[in-house]
């Protein structure tokens, strides 16, 4: 028995004078209506109608239960209205972790919107070049490249990232074009440690077949957008994410080289503890970061992250 519905219809048959008006008026069938009502005297153990073939009134019970039955109406209308005024405001705090990289590309202008929107949230970015555990950090989400292994984390997937091997023209012109990957081995190559590639290797797959090329250089660092301004400087060569470097390709700044091998694929996802799934604030920001971004669906990565979770 649905004792709120049955107090909802037992109300509306007062309010219409008969069953059949109240069923006409929630717009179900007239024995719906009757039966909810005897439900209704059944578990409170008394008549609340006078019932005859003419008219239909209250008991001396049904008039005082009926006092009852405005009271809790009243309290719920007020708690749906409560529940509603709480879901219209929303706060609260958020801890993200993700690396540098990621937040100039990917949260710099949604965190700008998604806060102005929703001014009572908070939100702590933590940016490393480390893949950290959600838990020991106290972390909401992280943005994370690779693919997440079976963990107490939900990963949801929001895109793909792909990998491009540049230098500047004036570089190529100096130093000559590698034209297959192991070529790279003759380089000053600047290498991504975010990237956590064993042995400072750079991978590329032949007709199916993996290449993991060793590199050396002079520079290693963990700000890919530091690495493309000393590539497109003309000190060497870099293996970045194409968000990073396609503008200074399409400007003629950097040149893609290689570009006819294809790199191994990653996805880009956003992950969070299980703890969180119910979390209204974090799931806005999820959707805004998801809908901020619909084409990277369209593009791949080649750099893995191990959870550690």
């Amino acid at each position: 028995m649905d004792k709120l519905r049955s107090i909802e219809v037992f109300r509306e048959v007062v309010r219409c004078g008969s069953f059949s008006a109240a069923a006409e008026s929630l717009q179900i069938v007239t024995s719906a209506v009757s039966r909810q009502v005897s439900e209704l005297e059944a578990w409170l153990g008394v008549d609340l109608l006078h019932r005859t073939t003419r008219s239909l009134g209250l008991t001396d019970e049904g008039q005082r239960y009926l006092d009852y039955f405005e009271s809790i109406w009243n309290s719920v209308q007020d708690l749906e209205a409560f529940a509603s005024h709480q879901q219209n405001e929303i706060s609260g705090a958020l801890r993200i972790t993700s690396f540098p990289f990621m937040a100039d590309y990917l949260l710099r202008q949604v965190l700008q919107e998604f806060l102005a929107a929703y001014p009572g949230v908070q939100i702590t970015l933590t940016l490393t070049d480390r893949v950290v555990s959600l838990a020991d950090g106290g972390f909401d989400l992280a943005i994370r490249v690779g693919d997440i292994p079976d963990s107490n984390l939900i990963a949801r997937k929001i895109g793909l990232v792909e990998m491009r091997t540049v230098a500047s023209p004036e570089y190529l012109e100096l130093h000559g074009h590698p034209q297959v990957p192991p070529d790279l081995r003759d380089h000053n190559c600047l290498f991504d440690s975010v990237l956590d590639r064993p042995n400072r290797r750079w991978d590329y797959i032949d007709n199916g077949k993996n290449l993991s090329i060793p590199v050396s250089g002079s520079l290693v660092a963990n700000k890919g957008d530091l690495l493309r301004d000393l590539a497109a400087a003309g000190l060497g060569i870099a293996y970045l994410p194409s968000f990073l470097v396609d503008r200074d390709i399409r400007s003629g700044r950097l040149v893609e080289i290689l570009g006819s091998y294809t790199k191994p694929t990653f996805p880009l996802s956003i992950v969070y503890p299980q703890s969180r799934r119910t979390n209204r604030v974090l799931h806005l920001l999820i959707d805004a970061i998801t809908e901020a971004y619909p084409g990277l669906d369209e593009v791949t990565s080649s750099f893995a992250q191990p959870e550690r979770d």
